[in-house]
């Protein structure tokens, strides 16, 4: 539902395990939700693109949805588009923090992040 043209690093890992993860997307809505939900950027949490109010509860669903025994691994990934700016993100971080939610990683491709930087 948002552009999510992810920024590239040279230190990338593959993680182990996807079914600890929950995913949170960041970026401007896709031309067609833009009527609806504007040019700037939104946060999609599953299929829907919602508020930064209704991070914490999501984010409680998703860990007491999971085996017990693995609600203590609960990562959030976070995938923002490159293009986005800090506001949303620090928000969602801040969600994220009083959501007791403080396993983070940062979803990127592979590749030199100084290769598109303006100097």
């Amino acid at each position: 539902m948002i552009e999510n043209k992810l920024p590239n690093a040279n230190q990338v890992e593959k993680l182990e395990s996807k079914n600890k993860l929950i995913y949170i997307y960041i970026g401007k809505p896709n031309a067609q939700y833009q009527k609806t939900y504007g040019v700037t950027d939104v946060i999609q949490l599953g299929d829907k693109i919602s508020t930064i109010s209704e991070v914490q509860t999501y984010v409680n669903t998703k860990r007491n949805a999971m085996p017990e025994d693995i609600q203590d691994e609960m990562m959030v990934s976070l995938k923002v588009d490159s293009n986005s700016k800090i506001g949303p993100l620090t928000d969602v971080k801040q969600e994220l923090r009083d959501a007791m939610a403080l396993k983070i990683n940062y979803t990127a491709k592979k590749g030199d992040p100084m290769k598109n930087v303006k100097k």
